[in-house]
């Protein structure tokens, strides 16, 4: 398949084909051109082929979510996915998600748009680079990369190898992540499954918040209060679950209440 056919919505590039259909960001354009996200696809179907230019392929096993490849190429690293069911219905499919006919809305899609607001509020997550969906009868798969952050840890990773998880440094990560979760509250979306293995921090203790797998619109202002709740609830059982200190919840709740956002 060839994406020859394609056309600028705003300024990402669109293609679509009668069994598939893809979104590239606008600043991924030079690097993901759409014979190359072809090949990728077919790379993540188990074919053997060359991406062009040096291009690395380097897969990274994830419980539960699958296999999750990193990218590099054109000087640009990123992880790319495919979405996969969960509960009852993976023992049906893992990889198939209906598709109503009526509506062009997906689950890739949806993730899409969410980073790409953010990113346009200057949100800390990550940009947003290519989705695509394969379509078959009802049914879909779909894929998504996102761009890698720049040296990023991961905050639980860190919390568990550290001698001392009260230590000043992760208390200003907590609170910075609890300013992101509640940006993202105001950009209009819910992140629908904040825990602490969600954050990641760069060495000037900036949290970044990412996986917004489950994030969906907030159609309703007026849920905003209860929404904040519900994310500090939310950190605080994902907190205790790993047996970290209190002090890191309290830190998440001060930046998710802080007045000067």
């Amino acid at each position: 398949m060839s994406f020859s056919e394609h056309q600028a919505e705003g300024e990402d590039l669109v293609s679509r084909e009668k069994r598939a259909s893809l979104v590239v960001a606008e600043q991924f354009r030079d690097a993901l051109t759409p014979e190359r996200l072809h090949a990728i696809y077919r790379r993540l179907r188990g074919e053997e082929l060359d991406l062009g230019d040096g291009a690395r392929w380097m897969p990274i096993s994830d419980a539960g979510r699958g296999t999750i490849i990193r990218l590099e190429v054109n000087g640009c690293a990123f992880f790319v996915r495919q979405f996969l069911r969960g509960g009852f219905m993976a023992k049906l499919t893992r990889t198939k998600f209906f598709k109503s006919p009526r509506s062009h809305i997906t689950r890739p899609i949806v993730e899409f748009d969410i980073l790409r607001r953010l990113e346009g509020l200057s949100v800390p997550v990550p940009a947003a680079a290519y989705t695509r969906e394969s379509f078959g009868g009802l049914c879909y798969q779909g894929f998504l990369a996102t761009q890698a952050i720049p040296n990023a840890g991961n905050f639980l990773v860190a919390l568990r190898e550290s001698r001392d998880a009260n230590r000043n440094e992760f208390i200003k990560i907590a609170r910075d992540a609890g300013r992101v979760a509640s940006r993202i509250l105001l950009g209009g979306v819910m992140h629908g499954d904040l825990h602490v293995g969600n954050v990641v921090f760069q060495s000037d203790a900036r949290a970044w918040i990412v996986d917004f797998d489950k994030a969906y619109w907030i159609t309703n202002p007026a849920q905003l209060n209860s929404l904040r709740e519900q994310l500090y609830q939310r950190w605080d059982r994902s907190i205790r679950k790993h047996g970290l200190p209190a002090g890191l919840t309290e830190a998440f709740a001060q930046g998710l209440e802080d007045p000067n956002i």
